[in-house]
């Protein structure tokens, strides 16, 4: 990654931090936190091949609590960080960008369901898009997303799992 970008995506993120932070947003502020450094992590120690993420999460959760449009832009700014620092380039950017807004239009949709059969439903929705998308566009890397897809669905799950309605209650 650039250091000169790094720096610029590190200011952004802090930013958009701060206004959810004035906006009692803190909660969702600190999930964002957590993912952001995630992202950085995932970069640092070339861990792109794992479906190590939290964006799925937060987006879900966002769309799920805070509704639609609140869901929406968290999931923008979410992935497009976690893409960029994460050093994700290419054709993908095409689905996966507009994938995790609509991800938390859907949860929006659906909260008078439980978080965790939503989640879980919109993790499975996504591998699935990706999977075939994947298959088109980079057929010649469809072995290596498919680790991809089963570990970030089943970390996802477990996370929905262990986690979702707690976060949810926090929020």
């Amino acid at each position: 990654m650039f250091p000169k970008l790094d720096a610029y995506i590190l200011i952004i993120g802090l930013v958009v931090l701060a206004v959810l932070a004035l906006t009692n947003l803190l909660a969702i502020a600190l999930l964002l936190a957590v993912a952001f450094i995630l992202s950085f992590f995932i970069q640092r120690f070339g861990l792109r091949m794992i479906g190590i993420e939290l964006v799925t999460f937060v987006s879900v959760v966002a769309g799920f609590v805070y509704g639609p449009f609140v869901g929406i832009a968290i999931a923008l700014v979410l992935i497009i960080f976690h893409l960029l620092v994460s050093g994700y380039f290419g054709i993908y950017f095409a689905w996966v960008i507009p994938e995790y807004p609509i991800a938390a239009y859907i949860a929006s949709t659906m909260s008078s369901q439980s978080i965790v059969s939503v989640g879980i439903l919109i993790v499975i929705g996504l591998n699935v898009i990706n999977i075939l998308l994947t298959a088109v566009a980079y057929r010649q890397n469809i072995g290596k997303y498919l680790l991809y897809a089963v570990t970030n669905v089943l970390l996802n799950v477990i996370l929905f799992m262990a986690a979702g309605q707690i976060v949810v209650d926090i929020l």
